[in-house]
């Protein structure tokens, strides 16, 4: 029986030494990757930082049949050695999709959210200010720019609001009271939708990384496992998409009714109005 074999066995019976079993593993895990092709000295301390926690389990699961400890650990250490390989080409390729500048695609942006509401804001402003000069009547004019700008509550600024006041004739602090309080409502869905974009990210980076392994593996077996795997990976995006969509980003129409005190059929009804202004607005200022 060897000395590891013997520390090992010694400890399942006795249930002492276990510090000194650790160590001795621990030396052993430390220097496998450096006999092995295609690793060298700076992988061994990844590696046993990667196998360490597997170690107590190890330990346990020993069962002297003849066979040392040695023997059962550099069976186990050849098959963690690939896994932690192939760990360490996903994390790598991860790394590489971070950095790739079309890994959004098709992903929505915060920031072109931001700049079309700012656009949005502005175009309408204009126009109702220009329309208040001309005379026009302003009752329901301003009250569907209110409106408007409510369901932009997240993205609108107090200069924004000020502007807004002055062209509508609504009090400031009403306003920025409306606007607090709906962001409030919106912040209360914020670690929801958080945990869905992780959950929708992780899923992307996981379809993007099963293309390429199924890109370089060339045994059929493995492919069918790859091909499951990628299958389960486009289920778990699309249903991360599709939840993250349920989950309003903006104050709904219900809310915007709760906190100005108007009927939700006269909010649907000015906003639908006020987009289809927006549209012609926008179109006018292309052309």
């Amino acid at each position: 029986m060897t000395k590891l074999t013997e520390l090992v066995v010694g400890y399942q019976k006795s249930g002492t030494g276990y510090d000194t079993v650790r160590r001795e593993v621990e030396q052993w895990v430390y220097y496998y990757p450096a006999t092995r092709p295609g690793f060298s000295q700076e992988d061994c301390a990844d590696f046993l930082l990667y196998f360490r926690g597997k170690i107590p389990a190890l330990v346990y699961k020993y069962t002297h049949d003849g066979r040392s400890f040695e023997h059962y650990l550099a069976r186990t250490l050849r098959w963690q050695l690939r896994s932690f390989a192939r760990v360490r080409r996903r994390r790598f390729r991860m790394h590489e999709l971070t950095r790739a500048p079309d890994i959004w695609d098709g992903l929505i942006g915060v920031a072109e959210t931001s700049v079309s509401a700012s656009r949005v804001a502005e175009t309408a402003t204009t126009r109702l200010a220009g329309a208040r000069r001309a005379g026009a009547p302003q009752g329901s004019a301003s009250r569907r720019m209110v409106i408007l700008a409510m369901k932009a509550a997240v993205l609108v600024s107090d200069a924004q609001l000020s502007e807004l006041a002055r062209v509508t004739g609504y009090s400031e602090e009403w306003l920025r009271e409306s606007r607090d309080e709906l962001k409030q409502r919106v912040g209360r869905r914020d670690g929801r939708r958080a945990e869905l974009r992780e959950r929708r990210n992780n899923a992307f980076f996981q379809v993007r990384l099963a293309q390429d392994e199924l890109a370089m593996t060339p045994e059929k077996h493995r492919r069918a496992t790859i091909h499951r795997e990628l299958d389960r990976q486009n289920r778990r995006l699309l249903n991360a998409r599709r939840e993250l969509a349920r989950v309003p980003a903006v104050p709904t129409n219900g809310e915007i009714s709760a906190v100005l005190g108007i009927p939700k059929g006269t909010i649907d009804s000015a906003l639908h109005y006020m987009k289809r202004r927006l549209r012609t607005w926008q179109s006018e200022g292309t052309e």
